[in-house]
């Protein structure tokens, strides 16, 4: 039971590391990076948070959900984002966070694993 939980939280791990580096490409090279600020958090826990953001790019206001909340989140707060220049409402959360509970995912998953296989 360890080893299929263990690849589990690999698979999805990864498959958080694979989805936040696609969009990333996507928008690298072509993007621009810009602080957003938090006017907006609602929900009544920390798995329902929604945090709502607003940006100024080439003197034109963007308010979108930032689609994650991080612990310490607050409004007045502000974010890394990188945005696209053609399309600016096209945007990434250009934090640690993302890429941090991906390795946490799989270091966790590799750990039941490997004490599948001790046993």
């Amino acid at each position: 039971m360890l080893i299929i939980m263990g690849a589990i939280f690999v698979i999805f791990g990864s498959l958080t590391a694979l989805h936040h580096k696609r969009k990333l490409n996507r928008i690298h090279g072509k993007g621009e990076k810009l602080r957003a600020e938090i006017f907006e958090i609602n929900g009544s826990d920390i798995r329902n948070k929604h945090v709502y953001i607003t940006y100024t790019f080439q003197e034109t206001s963007y308010s979108a959900e930032l689609g994650l909340y991080i612990s310490g989140m607050k409004v007045g707060s502000t974010v890394d984002i990188l945005i696209k220049r053609e399309t600016p409402r096209d945007f990434i959360y250009d934090g640690i966070a993302p890429k941090a509970i991906s390795i946490l995912l799989a270091i966790i998953g590799a750990i039941l694993i490997i004490s599948h296989i001790v046993q």
